[in-house]
């Protein structure tokens, strides 16, 4: 249950709570002060959304956090000794965490320059294309919690977001003109980050293309159907790993690709994958299995790749493709 809380404990626990929010270098704490793993998602969240926005539910929540917090505060002297004794009064309330809206978006100054703060609550296809953008540059599009529904993302991408702003309140006015020079200064690589389907390129030893993308059963098929490539689970189904091989059939696959899923390759995978359609697909004789080595063998090559799925065979036969 929610109380009355003085305005002068709001003034307390809204420094504290900007201060836990104030570390955006990825978990690791600034002056000692940042939110714990389980306080960073909501701690997060209700910083961004702005004073004006915070329910009593949402102050005795924050102020529940800051007690959480309190001795880190007082240590970095966010807070003093008597502030901490105001704190503590929200320790034991067992309050829970709040409806936090979400869905919005909004301008902020990070670290001195000006930033689109979002809240997704579940638009996938948006989240794909974020992180995206956070494998090439994990300063110019991240999440402060680490994960959850919070993204900060800095002009360099903040483009990308331009086909959904439909389904987000703008709670800022400098929202649409930022998103615009955004567009106008990306770059055509940058460009590529907010397609929406498979985005290929060159893996970083160029001996196949590449593409992180959701799990799709169709695209599993696919890789079946031409022989084509390989897919592997890290630990995200919404980023799987999929290859397409350097030859005739990794060819009628990227096309395939292309021409059913809305995929785009970059010009470097476009000019290998052409040239790979004179090369022909690997015989039988050329794939090495390990799965059948006996195991007391001393000689016995580790595993390249543990847990990859190959062509056509059965899903738990693990095999490597020589070169």
């Amino acid at each position: 249950m929610s109380v009355a809380i003085d305005p002068q404990v709001q003034a307390v626990i809204r420094r504290s709570i900007n201060a836990l929010a104030s570390v955006c270098d990825h978990a690791q704490a600034r002056d000692s002060v940042g939110f714990s793993k389980a306080t960073a998602g909501p701690g997060h969240e209700i910083a961004a959304l702005g004073l004006e926005r915070w329910t009593p539910e949402i102050w005795n929540y924050a102020g529940r956090l800051s007690a959480h917090h309190s001795r880190q505060l007082e240590a970095a002297r966010v807070i003093d000794e008597r502030e901490v004794g105001e704190l503590l009064l929200f320790a034991n309330s067992g309050i829970k965490a709040p409806q936090i809206k979400s869905d919005w978006m909004d301008i902020a100054e990070i670290d001195g320059k000006e930033m689109l703060v979002i809240s997704i609550r579940g638009n996938r296809d948006l989240a794909t294309i974020l992180k995206r953008a956070r494998d090439l540059s994990k300063v110019d599009a991240y999440q402060p919690a680490g994960n959850g529904k919070l993204w900060r993302i800095s002009s360099r991408f903040a483009f990308a977001v331009q086909p959904f702003t439909a389904v987000f309140e703008n709670l800022s006015d400098k929202t649409a003109d930022f998103l615009a020079a955004s567009r106008a200064n990306a770059t055509a690589a940058d460009l590529r980050i907010a397609h929406n389907g498979p985005v290929i390129a060159l893996n970083s030893d160029k001996t196949a293309l590449r593409f992180v993308y959701r799990f799709s059963s169709e695209l599993k098929q696919a890789l079946y159907d031409t022989d084509g490539g390989t897919w592997w689970k890290t630990a995200d189904w919404s980023r799987v790993e999929f290859t397409i091989s350097l030859n005739r059939n990794g060819h009628r696959l990227f096309e395939m690709l292309c021409r059913e899923h809305n995929a785009i390759a970059d010009e470097d995978a476009v000019a290998v994958i052409i040239a790979a359609k004179e090369i022909a697909p690997p015989r039988l004789s050329d794939i090495v299995s390990y799965e059948f080595l006996e195991d007391a063998a001393r000689d016995r090559p580790k595993h390249p790749n543990p847990g990859r799925h190959v062509g056509r065979g059965p899903q738990d036969q693990t095999v490597a493709i020589a070169p």
